[in-house]
């Protein structure tokens, strides 16, 4: 993939300032960017960014410092960054189909161009959405709903009856409807409360590896639309998270 640093600036909505014709085959951070990378700095890296080896520099508007390199200036250059990963480095993508090795159980009901490899365990009664990824040794629960767009990673776990909005991630390892850690009581003795439940999980979350997000006594756990929640995090029966929240690594939110 080339690009000249024109091509860029007007891909990112961006001020070119230098060679419009400058060819662009890559993207790096700051250290690792040489000649034919570009790369981006905010405000606190700019010196960095200046002695760096890289073709050019996605910069804050804010900068108006004389700059030694070829630059394109932006409101976010993160978010300008991001544009630019998803172009110089497309996607994973794999064959569509159900592999003949995965476990497809009974009255499950599966969308238009799915994708379901080796190994996945897709239990009886659940409904997989459009254009959904399935990734190996996956286990979708009985009755449980995956949306259009979702996408499991490896040794990712649903839970019976929960819900999985529509482009969802759920990345490897992450259990999503463990029983809540719900128990009574008496004479020093620890009696389990059945934890009949489920998890919802909006439109648009996504979820880190070795996350648990536990079902409800009774009731949702709900995950608003479009958090986002880190590796490592707790989530206990019956919370209810709203929408657009960032939930940090090793977070552990107690039940109810």
């Amino acid at each position: 993939m080339k690009m000249t640093l024109q091509d860029i600036a007007n891909l990112v909505g961006g001020r070119l300032a230098g060679e419009a014709d400058l060819v662009i085959s890559g993207v790096n951070n700051i250290e690792g960017a040489d000649k034919t990378a570009i790369t981006f700095a905010d405000e606190s890296h700019v010196e960095a960014a200046a002695k760096s080896n890289a073709g050019a520099v996605l910069l804050p508007v804010t900068v108006t410092a004389e700059f030694p390199l070829p630059a394109v200036y932006v409101d976010d250059p993160r978010a300008a960054f991001a544009i630019l990963l998803t172009t110089f480095i497309p996607p994973i993508s794999h064959e569509k189909g159900i592999s003949d090795k995965a476990h497809i159980g009974k009255n499950v009901t599966v969308g238009k161009d799915v994708t379901i490899l080796a190994y996945a365990y897709i239990d009886d009664n659940t409904v997989i959405g459009d254009r959904v990824t399935i990734y190996p040794h996956v286990y979708v629960g009985q009755y449980a709903t995956i949306d259009d767009d979702a996408v499991l990673y490896s040794s990712a776990t649903v839970r019976e009856h929960c819900k999985v909005g529509k482009r969802v991630i759920i990345h490897s390892s992450a259990v999503i409807g463990a029983d809540g850690f719900g128990f009574t009581t008496k004479d020093g003795v620890h009696t389990k409360v059945p934890q009949v439940g489920n998890v919802v999980l909006e439109d648009d979350v996504e979820v880190g590896a070795h996350v648990g997000i536990d079902r409800a006594t009774i009731g949702s756990t709900v995950i608003g639309h479009g958090t986002k929640i880190d590796n490592l995090v707790h989530v206990g029966h019956n919370c209810q998270i709203g929408p657009n929240n960032l939930i940090v690594a090793q977070t552990g939110i107690s039940g109810s």
